[in-house]
C-alpha cells in the first residue's frame, strides 16, 4: 500500500490547496493502491499532527511501501524531524518520493540527495548539542544545578539575572548527611560501620539499595555539601581544579558545584584537573573544617586500600557471595595464626548478609586451582576446536562473498550494456548485494571476537609447569583469561567459565 500525504496550514489565496497537492501525488502514484493522509489547518513547524502521526504508525506497522508528498516541507520544516522520519523509512524499507523536488529514494540520485540531507541534519544535531553544553556550563558557573538532586537536597527554583534556574534546597535527609560527616570526621567509625548503622536503622539509601562504604565515601567526597570558605578554595586550587569564582565569593555560606568531563572508568573526584568548581546557589550543610577532616581520612583510607589490593589471594575480584551477590574479601586472623579467610562484603560493609560466614582462602584456592588446571590441560583440545570452527566459518562466509562478487560483476556488466531506464533497478540491487557483503564480514569478525585469541591461548600454554612459581598477580591474570566469576556458598563452588567448550 502506498501513502499520499498532504498538508495545508491556512486556506489562503497563495497557499497550494489540498486538492492540487493530491492531484500531483496521484500522477506520481499511477494506478497503485494508496491511502490518503491529510492534515488541513496544521503547521509544519513540528510533527504534532494527527494524520502525520497515523502515517508514521502505519509505516512502523509495515503496511506502507511508499510515501508520496507534493513537496518536502509538507512533511516537515525541521531538518532534524525530517532526518528522523527518513531513518524510520529506511528501517522499514519504505521508499519516499517528493513530486516538486523530484526526490525519489528508489533511485541512486535520490539516495545521494538523502545522504546530503542527513549530513546537514547531523551537523545541526552537533550544533544543538554544543549549544546545550555551553548553556549548561554557563548556568553552572552562575551556581545553578540542573542534575538529579543529591542525597540531602531537593530541587528548587531561584532567579538569576531575572531568569528562573534550578537549584537545591535542604530536605529531611540533610540531618543524616551531617551525621555522616561528623561521625567519620570525629569518631573512629569506618565507612562500613556507618553503612551498617544506617542499614540497621532502616534508613534507605539513594535508589533504595542498602548502604555500603562506597555510597558513604561518594557523599563525603562531594564538595556540594561544604559551606565553602577560603580553605576550600585553597584545597581544590592546590589539587588542580579550575575554580570559576574569585576567592572573595567563598564566604562559608553556600556549597560548591563540580562539573566537566571525566572518564567514567575512573573515580570522578580523583580527576580534579578535568573538573570545574563554582559556588552554588544552595546552602552548604557542613563546615569546612569537618569536610577537610573527612577528605584527609578518605585519602589515607584509599591509600591503604590500594596498597593492599589483591595481595592475599589471586582470586580477589572474581569471587562473589552465592547468597547476596556481593564480593568476597580477605580478612587475616590477627591472633597470631595468620589464617586468611574470605568473608562477604555484604555483611562486613552493609550488614545485609548473614548466611555466608567465612571460607578459608587456601581451601578455596585449592578447589579453583584444580578445576583451572583441568581446563588448562585441555588447551590443545580448545585450540583445535577454535581452529576448526574458524576454518569452517571462514569457508562458509568466503563462499557466500564469492557468490556475491560474481553477481556484482554480472550486474555491473548489465549496467554498462543495458538501457538507461533499467539503471535505477540495477543500482538498487548492487547496493543490496554490497550491504549483504559487508554484513558477512561483520558476522565473521563477531564470531572471532567470541573466541579466545591465539595470543591469549599462548599465555597459558605453560601454565601447569610455571604455576607454582607464579606471583599472585600472574596467577590472577591467567585465571581471568578463562574465568568470568566464581560464586561461593558454604561448601559449594560454582565457576562461570568465559568459554564453554564441550569435551
Amino acid at each position: 500500500m502506498n501513502a499520499v500525504y498532504t498538508r495545508q496550514s491556512l486556506d489562503v489565496k497563495d497557499s497550494l490547496s489540498i486538492e492540487s497537492q493530491l492531484d500531483a501525488c496521484l500522477n506520481e502514484n499511477g494506478s497503485a493502491a494508496y491511502r490518503h493522509y491529510n492534515d488541513k489547518g496544521y503547521s509544519g513547524k513540528n510533527t504534532e499532527r494527527p494524520a502525520f502521526q497515523q502515517l508514521m504508525a502505519d509505516v512502523r506497522k509495515g503496511t506502507i511501501e511508499r510515501v508520496i508528498v507534493y513537496r518536502l516541507d509538507r512533511l516537515s520544516r525541521s531538518l532534524l524531524d525530517f532526518a528522523e522520519m527518513i531513518d524510520v523509512f529506511k528501517k522499514k524499507d519504505v521508499e519516499f518520493v517528493s513530486c516538486r523536488e523530484k526526490f525519489d529514494t528508489s533511485t541512486p540520485i535520490g539516495n545521494a540527495m538523502l545522504s546530503i540531507i542527513m549530513v546537514f541534519a547531523q551537523l545541526e544535531r552537533e550544533t544543538i548539542q554544543m549549544r546545550v553544553k555551553d548553556n549548561y556550563a554557563t548556568r553552572m558557573e552562575r551556581g545553578a544545578y540542573d542534575g538529579v538532586a543529591p542525597y540531602g537536597f531537593g530541587k528548587a527554583i531561584a532567579k538569576v539575572g531575572g531568569k528562573q534556574v534550578h537549584t537545591l534546597d535542604v530536605n529531611e535527609e540533610s540531618d543524616i548527611v551531617r551525621s555522616m560527616f561528623n561521625e567519620y570526621a570525629y569518631t573512629g567509625d569506618s565507612l562500613g560501620a556507618i553503612a551498617k548503622r544506617l542499614n540497621a536503622q532502616g534508613i534507605p539509601s539513594p535508589g533504595e539499595a542498602p548502604w555500603d562504604g562506597g555510597k558513604i565515601s561518594r557523599i563525603l567526597s562531594n564538595p556540594i555539601y561544604v559551606r565553602a570558605n577560603a580553605d576550600i578554595f585553597a584545597y581544590y586550587n592546590a589539587l588542580g581544579m579550575t575554580i570559576t569564582n574569585p576567592i572573595e565569593d567563598f564566604i562559608a555560606v553556600n556549597g560548591c558545584i563540580t562539573y566537566g568531563g571525566w572518564e567514567r572508568s575512573r573515580r570522578k573526584f580523583s580527576q580534579y584537573d578535568r573538573l570545574k568548581l563554582s559556588i552554588g546557589l544552595h546552602p552548604g550543610l557542613v563546615d569546612s573544617d569537618t569536610f577537610l577532616r573527612c577528605q584527609t581520612k578518605l585519602k589515607a583510607n584509599r591509600q591503604i586500600c590500594n596498597a593492599g589490593k589483591g595481595k592475599h589471594s589471586w582470586l580477589t575480584g572474581m569471587v562473589k557471595c552465592g547468597y547476596c551477590g556481593h564480593s568476597l574479601k580477605v580478612m587475616v586472623d590477627q591472633k597470631g595464626r595468620g589464617i586468611k579467610r574470605f568473608v562477604c562484603s555484604g555483611n562486613t560493609n552493609c550488614g545485609i548478609c548473614s548466611q555466608f560466614g567465612s571460607q578459608r582462602v587456601d581451601e578455596l584456592e585449592a578447589g579453583v586451582e584444580h578445576e583451572l588446571m583441568q581446563m588448562v590441560e585441555r588447551r590443545r583440545d580448545i585450540e583445535a576446536k577454535i581452529e576448526m570452527e574458524l576454518d569452517t566459518e571462514e569457508s562458509r562466509i568466503k563462499i557466500e562473498q564469492a557468490k556475491i562478487s560474481e553477481k556484482l560483476n554480472r550486474l555491473v556488466d548489465a549496467l554498462a550494456e543495458g538501457e538507461p531506464s533499467s539503471a535505477s533497478a540495477v543500482m538498487k540491487k548492487i547496493a543490496e548485494l554490497e550491504e549483504k557483503k559487508k554484513l558477512l564480514g561483520v558476522e565473521l569478525r563477531s564470531h572471532r571476537a567470541k573466541l579466545p585469541s591465539q595470543q591469549e591461548l599462548l599465555q597459558f600454554r605453560d601454565t601447569a609447569r610455571l604455576w607454582p612459581h607464579m606471583t599472585i598477580q600472574q596467577k590472577r591474570e591467567v585465571a581471568k583469561l578463562l574465568i568470568d566469576k566464581i560464586e561461593v556458598k558454604c561448601g559449594e563452588i560454582q565457576i562461570y567459565w568465559k568459554y564453554n567448550f564441550e569435551a
